[in-house]
């Protein structure tokens, strides 16, 4: 496993970041898989060389953090060793840092004050469009240099949502980079998630997820893609070279706006 530099920050994170949206609570969501398997995929996922772990206070919620918290607990990993990455608003940071059982998050996409609070190490952005932030109607860059200029904590990350069926064009760590279940599977097959969410070519012996995955880690400006996913056989690496992924990008038609406000 690669570990690569999160933007300017000194946070060092896995090439692929493990995306637990897809653990707490079956009765959130159908497809998402219960504590038990839960911590097993992370238990899989840290002796496999991620140590970067991506959760939010409305996944479940709130008990993928809680799936997460005891998985770190009781694999018994090193706290210096792994990067917790979470998505929230300031008054519920305390409340995540009970589930989780941690003094700290290493990323927080949300405020100055958390980091001068010492609850948080650095903010990043989440689901942004490059003219305002989430329900804030202000360019990012703006906010961005109003921060710097101004002695506050400035965004070392943004989290986009962009894969191969829909990518446009600070360290980008990019959400959905398996289309939400679409580029793992023949588009007629049907599963528990495709039913069920609403924004919903093999290589031999080589998995369509291997391909999306390959072809996300391979963009410019891409520093490591959030994988959430019920089955550890997507978080195995492979590599194309240009001329596949090229072929990959031909068919590809600009598509209207999602995972954005």
């Amino acid at each position: 496993m690669q570990y690569v530099r999160l933007g300017n920050s000194g946070l060092q994170v896995s090439k692929i970041i493990l995306g637990c949206m897809s653990y707490g609570s079956p009765e959130w969501q159908p497809w998402v898989l219960g504590e038990k398997e839960g911590i097993e995929h992370v238990k899989f996922a840290y002796e496999n060389g991620i140590n970067t772990f991506d959760t939010a206070n409305v996944y479940s919620n709130g008990h993928s953090e809680i799936v997460l918290g005891k998985a770190i607990k009781t694999l018994n990993l090193p706290r210096e060793d792994i990067v917790v990455l979470t998505k929230h608003i300031f008054a519920s940071i305390k409340a995540s840092l009970s589930r989780l059982q941690l003094e700290y998050v290493d990323l927080l996409q949300s405020l100055h004050d958390v980091v001068q609070a010492g609850y948080v190490r650095y903010i990043g952005m989440s689901s942004c469009n490059a003219y305002h932030s989430y329900l804030i109607p202000i360019p990012v860059h703006i906010m961005q240099n109003y921060a710097i200029t101004h002695n506050l904590t400035p965004f070392i990350s943004m989290q986009n949502h962009y894969n191969l069926i829909y990518h446009f064009g600070v360290g980008s760590i990019p959400w959905s980079p398996l289309g939400r279940g679409y580029l793992t599977r023949p588009l007629d097959e049907k599963t528990k998630r495709s039913g069920t969410d609403r924004f919903y070519g093999r290589y031999e012996n080589v998995s369509m997820a291997q391909i999306a995955l390959a072809w996300i880690m391979a963009k410019e400006g891409v520093t490591a893609p959030i994988v959430g996913t019920t089955s550890t056989d997507n978080l195995r690496i492979s590599l194309l070279d240009a001329e596949e992924i090229k072929s990959l990008e031909e068919p590809y038609v600009a598509q209207a706006l999602i995972g954005h406000t």
